[in-house]
């Protein structure tokens, strides 16, 4: 059973507390450098002190990488981070940070979405500082991994696998240790302490340029760190992928960052199987920031919470997975609407309504002209890349927004 959780407005801030004992885990999307989010979420959920320590108890908090970059704080994250999961385990909590893709690129030097103000004002500090000696990049090198299993250690009997960007099978499978004679948990617990380590050797003593250089599949487009297929692909074989990697780290639901939702809520597909968590906590996207959090259970339950909202829903269940049952598809096509023409609305944040949440479009209405530009400038303003944005999402989201136009014929 999850612990019941207690929401009580105070000052027109809704502050989230503990009503029992009972061990929770909790999981916290993409940073982003903002401090005051951070510690806002953190305190609000009875994690943290007013003082920056940890009061979580037994709690386990699972950070899901990106803290680095766009916000100018990320400094402080990391040190408070580093704090928490070192005073959690006095307790019998716990704090597992995982690496983003953000991570990864400062680690190999490309500072293209970076600022440099929190790490000493130029691109030498913070080469120094990510270096295998700096005070950063030691510390990610020793603390952080590429995946967390929560498993039958946590008493979970649905365990739920969390990753930065998502393990496709492409990776998945070369990890797979179902035919060694393990139990499925322990095939599973096996496939995540090789991803672990395999990385972690990868990392470890290595200068910014020897990591560039590496080539390995964990670090390329479909790795743990950078695809978003899982998030956003429109094949109908998706759901099917999903549950092959699934299988083979024996876990039940994928939970993961790396992917914005444009709405700043917690998306799911595949019934759950997967949960998108990148809600833009940082007020570096938005300037305001949609901080939200996952709590998930042993028996399969998972909720989404939203600190500090106003909403009555703050505490939203997700869909119950039974790992039992395997999804074969997800759905594509419907609503009269193209697979591309679906994809292009989902760029621009135009297809979500909470009450349709299973399906990638709510109805075959198509946006006005005036709602697709509004949506445009919106994310243009994320995704830019003088706005700290890459420029594959920029033209991304340009292609996206020409393909709607043409579709409504406003173009």
């Amino acid at each position: 059973m999850l612990a019941l959780l207690v929401c009580m407005c105070i000052a027109s801030t809704l502050v989230i507390t503990r009503a029992s004992t009972q061990r929770r885990i909790l999981s916290i999307g993409d940073l982003h450098g903002d401090f005051v989010q951070t510690s806002a979420i953190l305190r609000k959920l009875g994690l943290m002190s007013e003082k920056g320590g940890w009061i979580g108890g037994r709690d386990v908090l699972i950070q899901t990488g990106d803290i680095a970059d766009r916000g100018h704080q990320e400094a402080d994250v990391y040190r408070t981070m580093f704090r928490l999961q070192d005073e959690a385990p006095a307790s019998g909590g716990e704090v597992i940070l995982l690496l983003g893709n953000h991570e990864l690129m400062n680690l190999q030097g490309d500072y293209s979405s970076s600022n440099l103000h929190s790490l000493g004002g130029s691109v030498e500090n913070r080469t120094e500082a990510f270096g295998p000696k700096g005070w950063l990049g030691k510390q990610l090198r020793q603390r952080t991994q590429v995946v967390a299993r929560i498993g039958e250690k946590y008493g979970f009997t649905h365990p739920v696998l969390y990753a930065h960007a998502g393990i496709l099978p492409t990776v998945a499978e070369a990890l797979d240790h179902r035919s060694s004679g393990l139990s499925v948990e322990e095939a599973g617990q096996q496939a995540a302490e090789s991803l672990n380590a395999a990385v972690r050797r990868r990392l470890s003593n290595r200068t910014w340029s020897q990591i560039r250089d590496d080539n390995s599949t964990y670090f390329d487009d479909t790795g743990p760190f950078w695809t978003r297929r899982l998030a956003r692909s429109l094949d109908a074989g998706l759901c099917v992928e999903l549950e092959r990697s699934l299988q083979i780290f024996g876990g039940a639901r994928m939970i993961v960052g790396h992917t914005p939702q444009a709405d700043g809520k917690v998306h799911h597909r595949c019934r759950g199987r997967l949960v998108l968590a990148d809600t833009l906590i940082s007020s570096a996207y938005s300037g305001g920031g949609h901080p939200s959090i996952i709590e998930v259970g042993p028996d399969g339950e998972a909720f989404a919470m939203y600190p500090g909202s106003q909403s009555d829903h703050a505490r939203e269940a997700l869909p119950v997975v039974d790992p039992l049952v395997a999804e074969t598809a997800v759905d594509v096509v419907g609503g009269g609407l193209t697979a591309q023409l679906r994809w292009q609305l989902r760029v621009l944040g135009l297809d979500i309504k909470a009450e349709h949440r299973e399906t990638l479009i709510a109805a075959p209405e198509l946006p006005t002209s005036k709602q697709v530009r509004r949506a445009y400038h919106r994310l243009s303003l994320v995704h830019h890349p003088d706005k700290g944005g890459t420029h594959e999402e920029f033209r991304e989201l340009q292609a996206a927004f020409q393909g709607v136009l043409r579709s409504i014929g406003a173009a």
